[in-house]
């Protein structure tokens, strides 16, 4: 792999995912295809990609998942979950529908391939991990508004386009961690994991600003700036632990943070 000094993502895909309208989603797909494809053929499973049906079916969530459960022959994060009623499947699609709508830029995004389950004995309201690539698990209180259910699709659509992007690149160095709490008072997170949440958050950040006729929207955007602003906070501790790729994506995150932020 090249050194970290001579490979830039962003100006090889165009940004990062959500964060940037030019970002090249097919670019970054087909590479996580090609790697899937030598992750298999050194398993001694036949993959190969001789045209767009191949890449196809190394970009479906069963073949992500077998991808993943080969690298750490386990799923080291157990996640309960059952199948969602047809009523509820119709719903996430008008969820990712209303998304597209409202921001026309992510479509290619928010179709990205993806299973969605329910989310079983957790006080979590979604869930994603990157142990179960391409799969987001929604808990039955996701459901109780369309914007709900918008918010939390999307929150764990963000995950897994960085979970893509942690199957080449990583974003924080291999070594032991310093551990960090979120705003939100959850413990225990790496600082590839603040990002995460604040890749997340940005992204929520646009779309409630993309959907100012919400009655929750003013009051949600304070919420999510003032969240962001605390994330911030957090990667200062432990830039010098994220790779050369995690610090660009933080350099984009805080970029956006000081043009844009209304609510000080």
């Amino acid at each position: 792999m090249l050194d970290d000094q001579e490979f830039s993502f962003r100006t090889d895909f165009g940004g990062f995912p959500f964060l940037s309208d030019q970002f090249n989603a097919s670019r970054l797909l087909a590479a996580v295809a090609v790697r899937r494809a030598k992750r298999l053929s050194a398993s001694g499973e036949a993959a190969h990609i001789n045209g767009h049906a191949d890449l196809v079916t190394l970009l479906s969530p069963p073949n992500a998942l077998k991808v993943r459960t080969l690298e750490t022959h386990s799923n080291v994060q157990q996640i309960h979950h059952y199948a969602l009623s047809p009523q509820q499947i119709g719903q996430v699609s008008e969820a990712q529908q209303l998304i597209i709508t409202a921001m026309p830029a992510w479509k290619q995004l928010i179709s990205l391939p993806l299973s969605f389950r329910g989310l079983a004995d957790s006080p979590a309201i979604s869930a994603s991990s990157f142990a179960y690539p391409q799969h987001i698990f929604l808990a039955p209180e996701s459901f109780a508004s369309p914007t709900e259910l918008m918010e939390q699709i999307l929150h764990e659509t963000s995950h897994n386009w960085l979970y893509l992007i942690g199957e080449i690149w990583a974003l924080q160095h291999a070594q032991r961690h310093t551990l960090l709490t979120l705003p939100s008072g959850t413990a225990d997170r790496e600082p590839g994991e603040v990002l995460g949440a604040t890749h997340v958050v940005r992204n929520l950040i646009r779309l409630y600003e993309s959907l100012p006729e919400l009655e929750v929207a003013s009051r949600r955007l304070q919420e999510l700036w003032e969240y962001y602003r605390g994330c911030e906070q957090l990667i200062d501790q432990v830039r010098p632990e994220l790779t050369f790729i995690g610090k660009e994506l933080e350099e984009d995150l805080r970029e956006r943070l000081y043009e844009e932020q209304p609510y000080v």
